[in-house]
């Protein structure tokens, strides 16, 4: 009897990590890669023919190049527009577990280089602003111009962790996020969306694409530790906003429960050259609700590209 005790709950455990080795193993098989994949490093991108130049586009956290095809289809054809898988996310291998903003524009600029594009605009939205920012910083000649969507910028407004996202971040967490992370995870995607939309109610297609992408563990992982990077890594980051030289244009959302004015205010102040739209009734999922003043602020970016 006492053998059985032990062994149903055993049994159970490693059915979880068994379901969850499953279903990650067949991930591509069943959610094809709609991009190519790009550089020595795989990078994944989708890709909308247009004329140049191109603008490049950079998820949040989490994300993927999916985030963005409202936005791609209104510009298409008449700008060439990519939207690229962020290390250890949608489609795109993870190098290493803890990656910088830095070392995530390198893993971009690879691919950017890799398809021969000449100073692209590059575009990042959420936890894709700092990713976008350390590309301008580290290839400043490289780029034509910035455009910040709902941006994580303001050095000292923390991303607060839920303790779920914090014991992601223990000894434990690959063991929790591989075990749980699958079963426990389509819930608490659904329940984020809730506040990413409001005060627009919620696109339930975008949710249940985000159930299968960003449950998967390495994603589960790589999100988490992302945000506690970034800790360290924004104040560093902040330190060289006056090194920045390209046109920027900020994009603000006034109702945005996920990351707030203040960091749209914060990099307005702090980028030189650049210009602040402030968009009203509006959430963080700027691409899916307010497309259009997405689509505006990269013209007006394209507009004012450096020569």
């Amino acid at each position: 009897m006492l053998a059985w005790l032990i062994a149903l709950p055993l049994s159970a455990v490693l059915g979880l990590f068994v379901y969850s080795w499953w279903r990650e193993r067949g991930f591509n098989g069943d959610h094809p890669p709609p991009g190519k994949f790009h550089s020595d490093s795989h990078v994944h991108a989708v890709d909308s023919l247009g004329a140049e130049p191109a603008v490049v586009f950079v998820h949040g956290n989490p994300g993927s190049c999916l985030d963005f095809t409202p936005v791609m289809e209104r510009l298409s054809p008449k700008l060439r527009t990519l939207a690229f898988d962020r290390p250890g996310y949608g489609w795109s291998p993870r190098p290493d577990p803890f990656m910088t903003p830095v070392e995530q524009a390198h893993f971009i600029h690879d691919a950017v280089k890799h398809l021969g594009l000449t100073r692209p605009v590059i575009a990042g939205f959420s936890y894709g602003g700092p990713v976008a920012i350390a590309y301008a910083l580290e290839f400043p000649r490289e780029v034509g111009a910035l455009v910040l969507l709902a941006a994580v910028g303001h050095p000292d407004e923390k991303h607060v962790l839920s303790e779920a996202q914090a014991r992601l971040l223990t000894p434990t967490g690959p063991l929790i996020a591989w075990g749980l992370g699958p079963i426990l995870g389509p819930d608490a995607v659904a329940s984020g969306y809730v506040d990413a939309f409001s005060p627009k109610p919620v696109d339930e297609g975008v949710v249940e694409r985000g159930r299968w992408l960003f449950t998967r563990p390495p994603t589960l992982l790589a999100s988490v530790r992302d945000w506690h990077v970034l800790e360290t890594e924004l104040p560093r980051l902040a330190a060289r906003y006056g090194e920045l030289t390209a046109p920027v244009e900020i994009l603000s959302a006034n109702q945005d429960r996920i990351i707030g004015p203040k960091h749209a205010a914060y990099l307005s102040n702090h980028l030189k050259g650049s210009h602040k739209v402030d968009v009203d009734d509006a959430g963080h999922q700027l691409m899916a609700t307010h497309t259009q003043a997405v689509v505006d602020a990269v013209l007006r970016a394209v507009a004012r590209r450096a020569p």
